[in-house]
């Protein structure tokens, strides 16, 4: 998949967060420092990043409206692609109105 600026292989789907909670990914840093979540909206690409130690899950901000689908990618604070020990190297999840389930 190629969507204005994020190249995907595999995506793997994270399931619903609540629009305003943080999104806890559950995939674990691999290494510690200032990670890049390239984020993909209505077909806008833009960045934020979140700070990890290795082991911890990887967790972002949410600053998406309601009903929103995002996909997105990772990079470590090297600089490579986060790519998980399935090869998924895109992420993606639907913002919901009120509490995830």
């Amino acid at each position: 998949m190629n969507s204005c600026c994020l190249t995907c292989t595999e995506v793997l789907h994270l399931g619903c967060f609540a629009h305003c909670d943080p999104i806890a990914t559950r995939l674990h840093a691999r290494m510690s420092g200032l990670h890049r979540f390239r984020w993909l909206v209505g077909g806008v690409r833009y960045e934020t990043t979140a700070p990890a130690v290795v082991g911890q899950f990887l967790t972002a901000p949410n600053h998406f409206n309601e009903q929103a689908s995002i996909i997105f990618q990772i990079i470590q604070p090297d600089g490579t692609l986060y790519i998980d020990d399935h090869g998924h190297d895109c992420f993606a999840f639907t913002a919901v109105l009120g509490v995830a389930r």
